[in-house]
């Protein structure tokens, strides 16, 4: 199955870039390793969700933008532009063990790696876990200007489900438009990154 991943270069970068790839080709980038910087911002960051296309956001007023610089028309990440979700990432930070997080999904098929302030204060495990669906989770919404839910499809629906499994984890995890940093470590806890995966 095709998994839809998105990179953006930055935080503020808002052009969604998508790729179609297989979960293979996902976990073997995951599992590459990481970074070493001294600033997370010299990588790129990732999300797993389907975005509308630019055909279908024609007439929608500030959905899609006109870069002049580029001449590139793109669809912008925002979360009434999300069709799906194609993986769910789970970011911890310090409420669960790497040894925890490795009984509780023991079962499942995943890639974790610990994250830029893994062990920043000598005690937190902090990392991901990325866990491939067997199919995408619809998650079109309508929103309010101020970015609140009005109504949506079943990602919203299963959010207090997914937060049960999921346990102690950072809320925006269930962001449908959230992206991830790729793994990515400062130097001097470079001996303190971990990446592996789980065939479940």
């Amino acid at each position: 199955m095709q998994i839809r991943v998105n990179t953006i270069e930055a935080l503020w970068d808002n052009q969604v870039r998508p790729i179609d790839a297989e979960w293979e080709t996902i976990r073997s980038v995951l599992l590459e390793g990481h970074v070493v910087a001294a600033d997370r911002i010299k990588v790129k960051l990732f999300n797993a969700v389907e975005y509308k296309s630019v055909e279908d956001l024609r007439d929608v007023p500030g959905a899609t933008v006109d870069d002049r610089w580029t001449g590139i028309t793109y669809t912008r990440r925002l979360n009434e532009n999300v069709v799906s979700v194609h993986m769910l990432v789970l970011d911890y930070d310090g409420g669960l063990s790497l040894e925890e997080a490795k009984n509780r999904f023991k079962e499942f098929e995943y890639v974790a790696y610990t994250s830029f302030s893994h062990r920043k204060d000598n005690e937190s495990d902090r990392f991901r876990i990325v866990l491939p669906l067997s199919s995408p989770i619809p998650a079109s919404g309508r929103f309010s200007d101020c970015d609140d839910l009005i109504d949506g499809s079943a990602w919203y629906e299963l959010e207090h489900a997914l937060r049960d499994f999921a346990g102690p984890c950072d809320p925006a995890s269930f962001r449908c438009n959230q992206f991830f940093y790729l793994p990515v470590v400062p130097r001097e806890r470079e001996p303190l990154a971990e990446y592996g995966r789980i065939p479940g």
